[in-house]
């Protein structure tokens, strides 16, 4: 059974999604802001940065136990058009190859794993989804008046391994969130080392 706590943070939305044995924390935009159909929240460093803040109180609480961790954030790089976006790409991944005039439709998931720079005893997955995607929106006006935004999407989900045993230690759970969140950081603004 799922449980689900929400309210106003800000000018965003909080929320608190409980199932068993698993615990969801989210900032969404509040229902009805949406941008073409996707909820635009912001530069992701000023985001990312309110997120933190707020849920790095309750995970310096004593009574939290956590045996893994993750931080997801899904990323728009506004483009001109579908080859702008395939040429963008081409600059995150490692791919001799992608040729921009003629793709379609290209998308990439990669999960590359690498030891945490705090603790390298712990291994972190990085689950990258990269796509060009065409948005498209209406203003109901007389006459209506089409919208359409191309952009490169990044969708990333980093997490400490299934393979980790025991308990993260309480005091360096805040610390383990930051260092995930720069992962995205470091791909978003440098591409994929």
């Amino acid at each position: 059974m799922e449980r689900i706590w929400a309210g106003p943070f800000g000018e965003h939305r909080f929320e608190v999604r409980q199932t068993p044995g698993r615990l969801d924390l989210f900032m969404l935009v509040p229902p009805g802001q949406e941008v073409l159909g996707y909820p635009i929240l912001g530069l992701f460093q000023a985001v990312r940065d309110l997120f933190l803040a707020s849920v790095s109180k309750w995970l310096r609480s004593p009574e939290v136990e956590i045996l893994r961790i993750a931080f997801g954030a899904n990323i728009l790089h506004k483009v001109a058009d579908r080859e702008s976006g395939y040429d963008v790409m081409a600059q995150y991944l490692p791919l001799s190859g992608l040729d921009a005039r003629r793709m379609q439709d290209f998308n990439m998931q990669v999960n590359i794993q690498r030891d945490l720079h705090s603790n390298p005893s712990i291994k972190i997955n990085r689950v990258i989804r990269y796509s060009v995607i065409q948005r498209r929106g209406y203003y109901i006006t007389n006459p209506a008046q089409a919208l359409e935004e191309f952009n490169v999407r990044l969708d990333f989900d980093v997490s400490n391994g299934q393979e980790s045993t025991g308990f993260l230690n309480a005091n360096s759970l805040v610390d383990l969130l930051k260092e995930m969140s720069t992962v995205v950081d470091e791909v978003a603004n440098g591409g994929f080392k």
